[in-house]
């Protein structure tokens, strides 16, 4: 049996399936759930990506559109980044991108600072990116 809506589905198994777990998340505030091990890669991404960031919203902020929209699209392979050029390549709309980046950075300062507040933690300045 097939049934239509919008594109063909049906109650066949479809012959390649994906399946996914949350291992960790790491919120906007710089709390966690899950396993910190598991975001080890994404968490010692975080002072390059800050950097590219900063980087980037100083060239849409001071250079032309296309250089900003070229460097962006170059700009290395990181998670925070590849999010940052899907917004890009959905929208097509630098000014939404601009403001994507400086979201994604606010939130990094206030990760930094609330991190600072825990005693005993050492972090270097380095690894925000600052």
């Amino acid at each position: 049996m097939t049934i239509r809506c919008g594109f063909e589905c049906s109650d066949q198994e479809p012959a390649h399936t994906a399946h996914g777990s949350v291992v960790f998340v790491e919120f906007e505030d710089g709390s966690y759930w899950g396993d910190p091990a598991k975001g080890q890669e994404t968490l010692k991404e975080r002072p390059v990506g800050v950097k590219i960031l900063k980087h980037l919203l100083a060239v849409y902020r001071n250079k032309p559109l296309d250089e900003f929209i070229n460097e962006l699209l170059a700009a290395p392979t990181l998670n925070v980044i590849e999010q940052v050029k899907e917004t890009y390549r959905k929208t097509r709309d630098p000014a939404v991108t601009a403001d994507l980046i400086s979201h994604v950075l606010q939130a990094a300062d206030k990760h930094r600072d609330a991190m600072a507040l825990v005693p005993g933690l050492n972090l270097s300045s380095a690894f925000h990116g600052r």
